[in-house]
């Protein structure tokens, strides 16, 4: 008789790489070759030198902005689900689950299919507050109270504030104590941003109309250079009694 048991969510990346198949192992060995400079012994050893933090900057360095901005949520996150994930980047979703499943074949993410964990190298390169958030506090917050207290502050320094570095020296009706700080909790900011993690990633910027140089234009330049040269060559250039001539055809002494 079949069984319905829910596969086991893995423990460790070690965990996860002993269960997937040989083409996922491959195909991780294909996206980061340096796991493979010296061959790895064992899954363990494979498992190790993945999250290693050398090897995952340089796995970190060839994705795109999306994967990128993925993985910045699951290091805020420290683990998730895909469903997480969309709610809080306002991205295509499609684009949202091809970059877990690039990440989670790139072992920068490990778990799944309901929740992936980002591996500590990973989490650790986008720094105290990723996404500008601080840790979690678990602390229900009422909206209506955050905003009020949100209104006082300068813009400038509410959107620091808000987006990049959530600690402050000083106490304020917006901020929490946490240690010897002040932070904004991570769900006053939230609340503060309509749920979003990272803003909508900003179009490039259109190039600027530039009229084509026309044949007149181009060859002026050159016209110009041209007289010059002919100038020179009809009229050599007058004898100084120290420099000299400055002409090639009156090198050998003074003019008579």
């Amino acid at each position: 008789m079949a069984s319905n048991a829910i596969p086991r969510s893995p423990r460790s990346l070690a965990d996860d790489l002993r269960g997937r198949t040989a083409g996922q192992v491959t195909r991780l060995l294909r996206l980061r070759p340096d796991l493979l400079h010296p061959w790895p012994a064992d899954l363990s050893q494979l498992a190790r030198r993945a999250a290693d933090d050398a090897s995952v900057l340089e796995a970190m360095q060839s994705l795109s902005t999306v994967q990128l901005r993925v993985l910045e949520v699951f290091a805020c996150l420290h683990e998730g689900t895909i469903e997480d994930t969309e709610q809080g980047l306002p991205d295509d979703p499609e684009q949202v689950r091809a970059a877990v499943d690039r990440l989670w074949s790139m072992a920068l993410l490990w778990g799944g299919p309901q929740v992936y964990r980002i591996t500590r190298a990973a989490q650790q390169a986008f720094g105290a507050h990723p996404c500008g958030l601080s840790a979690a506090g678990h602390a229900a917050v009422d909206d209506v109270s955050v905003r009020a207290a949100a209104a006082g502050w300068d813009t400038d320094e509410l959107e620091d504030l808000l987006w990049h570095d959530p600690v402050r020296q000083a106490a304020d009706p917006l901020l929490i104590p946490r240690g010897d700080h002040f932070v904004l909790a991570r769900e006053s900011a939230l609340v503060l941003r309509d749920g979003a993690f990272l803003r909508p990633v900003d179009p490039p910027a259109p190039a600027p109309d530039v009229t084509p140089a026309g044949n007149v234009l181009m060859w002026a330049p050159l016209a110009g250079v041209r007289y010059v040269l002919t100038d020179l060559a009809r009229e050599p250039l007058p004898w100084h009694p120290v420099r000299g001539s400055r002409d090639a055809r009156s090198t050998i002494g003074p003019p008579p």
